[in-house]
């Protein structure tokens, strides 16, 4: 019986395969986007060859609160799919003369910090900057991917880091703040907004009247879709909210990117020999192809704004997106004149999957047979819990690079993170300083030790590597009321203490405060006093370091039992620090020191 159900479902399977090997192009891609109707969002495909558009078509619903179907005409937020853009456009200055790619970043945005090496815009158009991305950045400093982020506030961002993921030059890391700063280095270097920019320099000379970047999230796009994706098995709105250009925030449609790969055919904008350069392989500094990875035996490379492959024995530029439920997809195969293009607004769909079968329906005899990559299992090594003792691990932690603070304690016997803004994150211990969680990405953070005692954490995810944390109290005591003003003006200036922020640690003292040694010893008044004797002890002292043992708030009057390290020429040494609160600042300190 076993043997005649095999054989039927043998039958069965040949026969599909032999009805669907009849069908055209054209009802092989209706077929794979069957499961969009007028209740579901879908895609908007288009097939382009020699040029002209040979298919075009829109599955699914743009809007779902209004039933509008998508259509060729639709415009899509296309996400990642907007580098190209960037990066042509970088090109075009080049071309002109008003940069060179080995020009130091620090010439247009001088915000950036110094970081020994120069970064040059070549090293942001080949993803090896080093630089930290800044989306894996934001969401660390408590951010949500649905919040307003501005291209003010990521350049602020970028202000603030201390450190690179790796030396400038010597590796490939898909870096989307990159991308925002070639963006700002476009509009410096013109004095047109980007988008103005690529409007007068790309989209009008080739005639792509539905395409723009959009730098303010409030602003509207007629004709737009809406994204959409799944939660335990009903359809919610994505909400898209960027108001930030250069890595993402291009609308468009199938039709006017149909017209920027005839560009890459028949040049309007720029010419044969940019286009060819445009197209090369990046590379690291010593020579080296920047390569993104090997998959069925085939070597991806990044090409500025684009991945290059020979896929199946054709050459391939393309690249995928992803924002807020939007999923896109362009590719073009050079030597077949033929592109194809996926604009989506379903969370779920699968553009780079999509994208190639739509290419294999019509180039399947020019195309070589699939190779698959045997070492590819799909397991996930399990994770392997390792219990120990949390309590040594809870307290408050701030990074100056964030500008932000978690808050770790012990919640049924599991180490919880938490934070103002962001539902709380349970850890995983999986060594014994070393945990893993989940915020919007996945994380791993290392707890770090000095004389056996927690003092920090680094915490890395997909695009920002050991992002570090210090420890600024112990276990809090749970009859204080953390929101009281007091101990609020006294943690803020605390926090800038141990990141040596002066502008940031005077801000919560009045004008006129009065620094003493307990009980009427007064050694100064007024904030410059501050200001100068703070000024002093932050250069002197790089390793500066203090800790809340213990704290009683009584009245307007906050009492910290601390712990004070790193202080040039000084073993470290405990102290009381009395503050006192008046008018909503610190109004005086008094100070009792222990261990002389």
């Amino acid at each position: 019986m076993q043997k005649t159900v095999a054989i039927l479902l043998l039958l069965l399977n040949s026969m599909i395969s032999f009805s669907q090997s009849k069908l055209s192009p054209e009802q092989r891609i209706d077929t794979l986007f069957s499961g969009y109707n007028s209740e579901t969002p879908g895609v908007s495909v288009a097939v382009v060859k020699d040029g002209a558009i040979i298919f075009q078509k829109g599955y699914g619903m743009a809007n779902l609160e209004y039933n509008i179907p998508i259509t060729p005409q639709t415009i899509f937020h296309v996400a990642s799919v907007s580098k190209q853009f960037t990066a042509f456009s970088i090109y075009l200055l080049e071309n002109q003369g008003k940069i060179s790619f080995d020009d130091d970043i620090r010439k247009y945005i001088p915000e950036v910090p110094n970081f020994g090496k120069p970064i040059t815009i070549k090293h942001l158009l080949y993803h090896t900057s080093g630089l930290k991305d800044q989306w894996a950045l934001l969401t660390l400093a408590g951010w949500r991917m649905d919040d307003i982020i501005t291209t003010e506030q990521i350049l602020k961002l970028v202000s603030q880091q201390k450190e690179l993921n790796f030396p400038t030059g010597t590796q490939f890391k898909y870096s989307n703040t990159g991308f925002t700063l070639l963006a700002e280095i476009v509009k410096r270097v013109s004095g047109k907004t980007f988008a103005e920019f690529t409007e007068e320099n790309i989209f009008e000379p080739l005639g792509m009247n539905s395409s723009k970047f959009y730098d303010d999230h409030e602003k509207i796009v007629k004709n737009r879709a809406y994204s959409y994706g799944q939660e335990n098995g009903v359809l919610k709105k994505r909400i898209l909210s960027y108001s930030n250009v250069g890595a993402t925030s291009l609308f468009t449609t199938i039709e006017d990117l149909a017209k920027w790969t005839k560009n890459f055919e028949n040049p309007i904008v720029g010419d044969s020999e940019l286009i060819k350069k445009f197209n090369e392989i990046a590379k690291l500094d010593n020579g080296e192809p920047a390569t993104l990875a090997v998959i069925d035996g085939e070597t991806i490379y990044h090409a500025k704004g684009q991945f290059f492959r020979n896929y199946r024995g054709l050459p391939l530029f393309n690249h995928t997106g992803g924002d807020a439920g939007y999923k896109t997809y362009l590719a073009r195969f050079p030597d077949k004149k033929f592109s194809v293009i996926a604009l989506s607004n379903d969370e779920s769909f699968s553009s780079l999957k999509s994208g190639l079968e739509i290419a294999e329906f019509y180039l399947k005899d020019d195309l070589k047979p699939k190779i698959e990559d045997k070492n590819q299992n799909g397991k996930d090594n399990p994770i392997k819990e390792f219990n120990s003792n949390l309590t040594e691990f809870e307290g408050e932690y701030y990074s100056p690079e964030l500008t932000t603070t978690y808050n770790i304690k012990i919640r049924e016997n599991k180490l919880i993170m938490s934070h103002r803004k962001l539902s709380d994150i349970a850890l995983t211990q999986i060594g014994g300083n070393n945990f893993l969680g989940t915020n919007t990405f996945s994380f791993e953070m290392e707890f770090l030790r000095t004389n056996e005692k927690v003092v920090g954490f680094e915490i890395s995810n997909f695009g920002a590597k050991k992002v570090a944390f210090n420890k600024v109290t112990g276990q809090n005591n749970n009859l204080i009321n953390e929101n009281d003003l007091g101990v609020q003006l006294v943690k803020e200036q605390l926090i800038a203490y141990n990141s040596r922020n002066l502008e940031a640690f005077i801000l919560p003292y009045s004008e006129s405060v009065e620094i003493s040694n307990f009980p009427n010893e007064i050694n100064g008044k007024g904030i410059e006093f501050l200001k100068k004797n703070y000024e002093k002890l932050f250069s002197d002292s790089p390793n500066l370091h203090c800790e809340v043992l213990n704290r009683i708030v009584l009245g307007n009057t906050v009492i910290d039992h601390e712990k004070v390290g790193g202080v040039k020429n000084l073993e470290p040494f405990e102290a009381i620090a009395i503050y006192k609160i008046e008018n909503s600042k610190i109004s005086k300190v008094y100070f009792i020191r222990k261990n002389k």
